[in-house]
């Protein structure tokens, strides 16, 4: 009588698992938070994504007493190594702990969070959708504040042009990865709305003239856009069809904003951004051999940056960041966590592969010019992309890889 008893309620776990309950309840935190941090950036809701977070463990505790938890080894460990050097990084550390400081060692854990809460292709395309009504909620918001204004400087919107840009640029390259691969299941209707999605977030982008995401965006589309034709060449038709449409977006009014920011006079500062850069990485030059191996501890170069410009805190940097807090070692984790990502996505060709593997490209160059890895929606994403190379053969009706290890209880 046990044993069947066992057996019906591991049956019923494993139901609840596939459900894909997984990647609704991450898809919804994607637009909540999107929307929140941008739209409503300044309204205080205290505890508003602490059930997000109680339901992300539920879900993988689900799936563990299921037997359905599922795993990339590789990006699993090295994951797990650069959170274990976030927690050296506080050997020393005596600055008070507030929410802040709590808040900077919770934010990777969204990474892991996400990748183990998404256990299913239908948990991926329900994701990758709502990340689409996020981005397209924000451009329709960045649009009107900025038709209002009469399309004055960057969008004329009340948050950090960077940060919007940033977090519309995740969104267009899911909707563009999805665009260029189309489905057998995929109406005209589907594509026609994703035309006019990833239309407006592309416009919302040009409005909002980040020159360092634009960038990141341009080198994310192509690096896609390559990985693609590798395994279905037919995408550089649509391909031709949306840089044609996006290109057409620059006869709107607004739309040269950007080509005009890349013509100011900080441009050869890269915004301001060298004298800090040039602060921090003289600085590191001074450290022990320790230091530069092992790095200065966690966010000590928040100080370095304060002397060197009286007001800033940021690097604007994550590489320089990364290097100074945490030295080469830590770097070179937090490098290896994209790379082993960027691998698997090119070696498992199909379109929620090509889309992780955009997305990691994305990061990485707009790295170059933010310390966006402090925030979130970086660790959503990537934890998103590594979903994508685990189940991205599921979601897109393909062969599994051999790889994939069942992680049990």
């Amino acid at each position: 009588m046990e044993p069947d008893l066992a057996a019906r309620g591991t049956q019923g776990f494993r139901r609840i698992s596939t459900f894909g309950v997984g990647g609704v309840a991450v898809g919804i935190y994607w637009v909540v938070f999107a929307v929140k941090s941008i739209i409503f950036s300044d309204i205080v809701i205290s505890g508003l994504f602490y059930p997000f977070y109680l339901g992300f463990l539920l879900i993988i505790a689900v799936n563990l007493l299921g037997g359905r938890q599922r795993v990339e080894p590789l990006p699993f460990w090295v994951m797990a190594v650069f959170l274990a050097v976030i927690a050296a990084s506080f050997i020393g550390f005596d600055e008070p702990v507030d929410q802040s400081v709590i808040q900077g060692v919770i934010v990777p854990l969204m990474c892991p969070l996400v990748f183990l809460s998404i256990q299913s292709g239908r948990g991926i395309r329900t994701t990758a959708t709502l990340s689409l009504v996020a981005g397209l909620a924000i451009s329709i918001w960045i649009i009107v504040n900025s038709a209002l204004s009469g399309f004055q400087y960057r969008g004329d919107v009340d948050i950090n042009q960077n940060v919007a840009a940033f977090v519309v640029g995740l969104s267009l390259i899911v909707g563009i990865s999805l665009l260029l691969t189309p489905h057998k299941n995929d109406g005209p209707l589907r594509q026609v709305a994703l035309v006019l999605v990833t239309g407006a977030m592309g416009y919302a982008i040009l409005l909002l003239a980040s020159r360092g995401m634009t960038i990141a965006l341009v080198v994310a589309l192509f690096t896609t856009l390559a990985s693609i034709l590798t395994w279905h060449r037919g995408a550089l038709r649509t391909a031709l069809f949306a840089l044609l449409a996006l290109s057409a977006t620059l006869l709107l009014p607004g739309g040269t904003g950007l080509f005009e920011r890349f013509e100011g006079e900080s441009v050869d500062s890269a915004g301001d951004r060298i004298p800090i850069w040039l602060a921090v990485v003289e600085d590191a030059k001074d450290g022990s051999l320790r230091e530069l191996a092992f790095g200065h501890g966690f966010r000590a170069s928040r100080p370095i940056v304060r002397s060197a410009t009286g007001v800033l805190e940021s690097t604007h940097n994550a590489y320089l960041a990364l290097l100074y807090e945490y030295g080469t070692f830590g770097l070179s984790v937090f490098l290896a966590l994209h790379g082993a990502i960027a691998a698997m996505a090119l070696s498992r060709p199909n379109r929620y592969s090509s889309m992780a593997f955009g997305i990691v490209c994305f990061l990485l160059v707009a790295n170059v010019s933010s310390t966006d890895h402090e925030d979130f929606m970086y660790w959503l994403a990537l934890g998103f992309a590594v979903a994508c190379v685990t189940f991205g053969w599921q979601a897109a009706g393909r062969t599994p890889p051999m790889n994939i290890e069942r992680c049990n209880p």
